[in-house]
């Protein structure tokens, strides 16, 4: 055998003993995260991979943001696993997957639709307007999809992650800094809320007031983000899928208000879709149920599982 072929088939070799040792590292930290921290596993969503759906069982997708990811929280304090412990306990053959993604919004949200597919799922519950909030900006932003591994082979990463954060940690010494930060490098801040995205002041609101004003005379606000949800809404419908549509919590936003106007509008047109209006339903203000005005806790994840289940229970 020739020099040649004999360095090829180490090179070889090399190349697929450090690719089985990465992404053995990348299980073990990816399953770590999954179970204890905001993380995934390997097909990229929350929680416990599901098998096959079984017959006569039913399925539901969880889709949106942070919110429904259930950030600063363990996956089984997440409000579609706490959803679907509230179906197993009263004996009924439904489990929930949990979709939402860091700083998903309806962009990520239709193709979170079309990728799960393989999941044979029943029912959406879309959670879903915050990270959508500027009213001339579609954010396009998903881990999972602007990912090549994942688009390529299905398969989401961690270990990435795991080490990015680590050295955010050691500069920052504070991970909450550091993405509060990143949120709103080169971007218009008036369309959010403040540097942590919370509620803008009074004074605040009407400085946001005048620019929004100023803007709607040249512009349709949210024309980009009522058409991707259109098509959302159109592919789910022709597919014969249960659509139920949540209103979040309520972040006395003006531009909120705005984008749910403008959703409302559409959602009139389709008699077939469950709307669910949760922006009273809890005072993100109160820490029991919100760690930072914006993300619930265990408790505020709760009640949102048990809102959910007491309008659907008895018409699955």
């Amino acid at each position: 055998m020739s020099k040649y072929y004999k360095s090829l088939i180490l090179s070889i070799l090399i190349i697929t003993i450090t690719l089985l040792v990465v992404y053995g590292l990348d299980r073990v930290v990816g399953n770590k995260f999954n179970k204890i921290y905001a993380g995934w596993n390997k097909e990229g969503y929350r929680g416990e991979i599901k098998k096959n759906k079984k017959k006569n069982s039913y399925r539901i997708i969880a889709v949106g943001g942070s919110t429904t990811f259930g950030y600063g929280t363990k996956y089984d304090q997440s409000w579609p696993f706490l959803l679907e412990k509230k179906f197993l306990s009263d004996e009924k053959d439904v489990d929930v997957v949990n979709l939402g993604g860091l700083s998903h919004g309806m962009w990520a949200i239709h193709k979170d639709i079309i990728h799960y597919d393989y999941l044979d799922y029943d029912c959406v519950i879309i959670f879903n307007g915050y990270n959508d909030i500027n009213p001339d900006h579609l954010a396009k932003f998903s881990k999972r999809h602007n990912n090549l591994i994942f688009k390529l082979f299905g398969y989401l990463p961690t270990l990435d992650v795991y080490l990015y954060e680590k050295i955010a940690l050691m500069i920052y010494g504070d991970l909450a800094k550091f993405y509060s930060s990143k949120r709103t490098e080169g971007k218009d801040e008036t369309f959010y809320f403040d540097n942590n995205k919370k509620i803008l002041t009074e004074d605040e609101n009407k400085k946001l007031q005048k620019k929004l004003e100023a803007k709607l005379k040249l512009n349709k606000p949210y024309e980009d983000y009522i058409n991707e949800y259109s098509k959302v809404l159109n592919y789910l419908i022709k597919n014969g899928k249960r659509i139920i549509v949540i209103h979040q919590p309520n972040l006395s936003s003006l531009v909120l208000d705005l984008q749910k106007l403008n959703v409302d509008n559409l959602l009139s047109k389709y008699e077939e879709i469950l709307v669910l209006n949760f922006r009273n339903l809890i005072d993100l203000q109160d820490k029991k149920l919100s760690m930072d005005g914006m993300h619930l806790t265990h408790e505020g994840n709760k009640i949102i599982a048990e809102e959910i289940y007491k309008n659907i229970k008895n018409t699955l």
